[in-house]
């Protein structure tokens, strides 16, 4: 039987930690290692890890500093021993047939790298109240996006398509394609999609309702935090540059060039709004060397220093 391997990464979320490691536990596809790697924290997440290794060897326990998700997830990967690989957030949830369903999907299709499937959304606390998105709205936010090639990379540049426990990944495709940025703050799972579509891999959208996986919403959650979400975006679309300067790809960078712009404007706005003023001048004038339109960023580097200064007032 195949071998999948469950990576865990966790910086103090001790508190929800036993209940995600107990859906692992629960998953009726029993051929799987799970790699939890505690990023440096200060709270009891060695305790709830070293308690389930104790009930079952098919956990593993790795300690690093506190060096980043991404960092983490990379760390987890170098010890995986599984030919499948399955993330899954310290606080989130695998529905109990999830890695049995996408296995099988895998199997059955040689050609697909990656299948990924629904999610559903639920408030701390409430598990079985399940919405479709991270708002309110009833409407699912993960598109059904399959394939490779053009397609799927001008897809993927425009938004993300999956949360990072969504899919199930073939190790070998992942170890083709390079693993996650370290440093990124925000988006590195995003940005691993993108560069996974640029190296051809083939990912396909598995409609199955038992392939799902449950995002918990909270205060600490990244995606909760709408300014941190936007330099995590912004800062993702400055490396794509590198990586869409070929000709091939023309229409996808200027789509992204004009993202990023875009989201430059809008976070100067936001530290404008938070008396951040060098940092908001500094995206004015990014723009301002970007596009050539330098009359119209000094319009609204003065246009918000104004208001700034009579709100000080």
């Amino acid at each position: 039987m195949e071998l999948i391997s469950i990576i865990i990464p966790c910086f103090n979320y001790g508190w929800a930690l036993a209940e995600t490691l107990s859906s692992v536990l629960a998953q009726t596809y029993q051929q799987w290692e799970c790699i939890v790697v505690n990023d440096g924290s200060q709270d009891d997440t060695e305790q709830v890890a070293r308690s389930f290794i104790k009930r079952d060897k098919r956990f593993k326990y790795i300690y690093q500093t506190n060096t980043g998700v991404s960092r983490a997830r990379n760390n987890g990967l170098q010890h995986a021993r599984g030919t499948y690989i399955q993330f899954l957030d310290a606080d989130d949830l695998l529905a109990d047939r999830k890695l049995e369903v996408h296995l099988n999907y895998l199997l059955q299709n040689p050609q697909v790298d990656l299948v990924y499937g629904p999610v559903k959304y639920f408030d701390n606390g409430c598990f079985g109240s399940f919405r479709e998105s991270l708002d309110k709205s009833l409407i699912p936010w993960m598109p059904k996006v399959s394939g490779k090639g053009y397609g799927i990379l001008f897809r993927l540049v425009k938004s993300n398509i999956m949360v990072i426990q969504s899919p199930l990944i073939k190790k070998a495709s992942l170890d083709k394609t390079g693993h996650f940025k370290e440093g990124m703050r925000y988006n590195e799972d995003w940005y691993l999609w993108i560069k996974f579509a640029l190296a051809g891999m083939h990912m396909v959208y598995d409609d199955a309702v038992e392939g799902l996986s449950y995002v918990r919403v909270h205060e600490t959650s990244a995606s909760y935090d709408n300014i941190k979400m936007v330099i995590g975006e912004r800062e993702m679309r400055l490396l794509l540059r590198t990586d869409l300067a070929s000709k091939i790809y023309v229409d996808i960078a200027q789509y992204n060039m004009d993202r990023l712009i875009e989201l430059s404007q809008r976070l100067g706005s936001m530290y404008f709004n938070d008396k951040k003023f060098r940092k908001g001048i500094e995206l004015f004038l990014y723009n301002a060397r970007v596009t050539g339109s330098y009359l119209e960023n000094l319009k609204h580097i003065l246009h918000y220093l104004k208001r700034g200064l009579i709100n000080l007032i």
